[in-house]
């Protein structure tokens, strides 16, 4: 069993930590080889999310009602085997990469010359050895102070670890600027400068001049100056909040979008009492179930076995589900509007579900162009095609005599 993106996404999620495990790197740190033309940059701590993601993971496979349950003893048993599996993988670097890898950074553009062109940092003092078996498994090839791993139409891919241990993937001329120490990023210090230790992930968009012409032909009109008043977006995820945060290009833009999202927190913080009330209205209805056994006496094996399970052990489902999944505390939501900064920022305050559904937003939004970009070029190859020429006359086959 592996583990795909939705399983990552569940545990960012769901069973992110209540708190940082050791100590979070600093946002300098983090930053460090951050190339100013880059248009996305996503940060997480990974020492954190997967150590306070196996701790939540091991509480719920290890809950009571799980044991006594067979069918859900059988799938506990399969979900510890694909992290098993996976851990297995991991073992082959010779290193433990949600203890010895304390930060992931990956930096995307896309340049109309070169194509896509992307950078993966994984740092904290990483060994050479380790990086000396990463290489191998790679099959990359030596070239100079680089390993190159693979070639495609933006270049050269590589690999190479600085003197600090940090280990550094992608596009060969980031790469070399980083081992130069050359990554200067003024335009990204406004969307970035919010991370603090707390932050144990974050989203950042920097709108290019390609993008913002892309918005331009492909956005309806209705949408244009909304949209195209943006200049960069940031969403940063922390243990007791998470905040979302719009640089735009005019005061009156900020402005809006300050309106924009203050109704986005009245969403969420609505979203957090909606879950509330559905968990409750699952318990209440399991209850009314109880003995299963009267109403669904045809039910067997397996079907009537979780069944069971779930109207017997509705309580102890509904805490662990709200601890888990919902945190503690009620969540609150702050708009803060600033014109002559052009920005506007919604914080909230408080674990919980409304913060979930701001990183797939901001996803949303940033691959709307793209998609809507491939669209269009869809239609103008369809538009490109020559009409089909009419078939030419069949002249018919003389008779034989």
């Amino acid at each position: 069993m592996g583990m795909g993106i939705w399983e990552l996404v569940l545990l960012l999620f769901f069973l992110a930590p209540d708190g940082p495990v050791g100590q979070p790197a600093s946002s300098a740190q983090v930053f460090t080889h951050v190339p100013n033309d880059s248009v996305l940059v996503l940060s997480a701590d990974l020492a954190s999310l997967g150590q306070g993601a196996n701790t939540k993971l091991d509480r719920l496979l290890e809950a009571p009602f799980v044991e006594k349950t067979p069918a859900f003893k059988q799938a506990a048993a399969a979900v510890s085997m694909g992290r098993r599996m996976m851990e297995a993988e991991f073992d082959k670097l010779e290193i433990d990469v949600f203890k010895d890898i304390r930060y992931a950074v990956l930096c995307f553009t896309e340049d109309p010359e070169k194509g896509e062109r992307g950078m993966v940092i994984a740092g904290d003092k990483i060994p050479q050895q380790a990086f000396d078996k990463l290489v191998e498994i790679s099959g990359a090839k030596p070239k100079g102070r680089v390993f190159v791993a693979q070639e495609d139409r933006s270049g050269p891919q590589v690999l190479a670890r600085t003197e600090d241990g940090t280990v550094l993937f992608g596009d060969q001329e980031w790469v070399e600027m980083a081992l130069d120490g050359k990554h200067r990023h003024p335009g990204w210090k406004k969307l970035l400068a919010d991370h603090n230790r707390k932050t144990y992930f974050m989203l950042a968009v920097k709108l290019s001049k390609n993008i913002k012409e892309d918005m331009q032909r492909e956005l309806e009109p209705a949408f244009k100056p909304l949209v195209t008043g943006i200049e960069g977006i940031s969403v940063r995820m922390q243990y007791r909040g998470s905040s979302f945060r719009i640089l735009t290009s005019s005061p009156k833009a900020a402005r809006v979008w300050g309106g924009i999202l203050e109704g986005m927190g009245k969403i969420m913080v609505a979203y957090h009492e909606a879950a509330e009330g559905f968990l409750l209205m699952g318990e209440s209805f399991l209850s009314s179930l109880d003995p299963p056994q009267k109403l669904f006496a045809d039910l067997h094996g397996e079907e009537g076995e979780i069944l069971g399970a779930l109207v017997a052990n509705r309580k102890e489902i509904h805490k662990m589900a709200k601890r888990l999944f919902l945190g503690t505390g009620k969540p609150r939501a702050r708009t803060k509007v600033r014109p002559a900064a052009r920005s506007a920022t919604l914080d909230i305050t408080g674990r919980g579900p409304g913060s979930m559904i701001m990183l797939p937003a901001a996803m949303g939004w940033l691959f709307f162009v793209s998609a809507a970009s491939d669209e269009a070029v869809k239609v103008e190859a369809v538009e490109a095609m020559p009409p089909p020429q009419p078939a030419a006359p069949q002249i018919p086959a003389r008779p034989e005599n």
